[in-house]
């Protein structure tokens, strides 16, 4: 009896150590294959650049240690273990470009001159123009085709007539506008 108390004893003991027993967690798995191969495509592609601005003066020894980054990680990838290949190629990339001189983006143009930032004139109420200067638009145009002859007192009563009306004076640009009808008709009249 006494030696399966002792038995009974020693598989209570050692069961009791055992629950009380943490696993670890399992570890994680490798980045994909495809995010290991391109971290050594960048690594690759930043350390020729490093290597032909070598000799335009560049940190010649960050440049070697990122060669012996880059080449330690294309050993542990062709061994399998593309963690540590996909950190020591990140760090072969980082240290190829940070040899690198800053790059400066020339500007394409001046910058724009300040009229061109100011707001526009605003266009006073209602925005389409008054039936008189439409009449005396349409009867210049009409007269200038008709005859084949710009017409220059003509016009040149509109283009007032259009400057009073944007400044806010519209009877006076009204009152411009028949005087170029006017003249349109009596050149019409003229040229007939």
């Amino acid at each position: 009896m006494r030696p399966l108390a002792i038995s009974l004893a020693l598989l209570l003991f050692c069961g009791e150590q055992a629950a009380a027993q943490v696993l670890p967690p399992p570890p994680l798995p490798p980045p994909p294959i495809s995010t290991t191969q391109q971290a050594l495509r960048d690594a690759y592609a930043a350390i020729v650049r490093a290597n032909a601005a070598n000799a335009a003066n560049s940190n010649a020894a960050a440049v070697t240690q990122a060669n012996f980054l880059y080449a330690l990680a294309l050993s542990r990838y062709r061994s399998g273990d593309r963690v540590s290949a996909t950190y020591d190629a990140a760090r072969a990339a980082g240290l190829a470009n940070g040899s690198l001189p800053p790059t400066y983006v020339p500007l394409l143009s001046p910058a724009a001159p300040l009229g061109y930032l100011l707001p526009a004139r605003s266009i006073p109420l209602p925005a389409t123009l008054p039936t008189e200067l439409l009449r005396a638009r349409n009867e210049i145009e009409r007269v200038e085709q008709a005859t084949g002859n710009p017409l220059a007192e003509a016009t040149a009563r509109y283009r007032g007539a259009l400057d009073r009306y944007f400044s806010g004076d519209i009877a006076g640009a009204k009152s411009e506008a028949d005087a170029a009808y006017a003249a349109a008709r009596s050149a019409a009249k003229q040229h007939s």
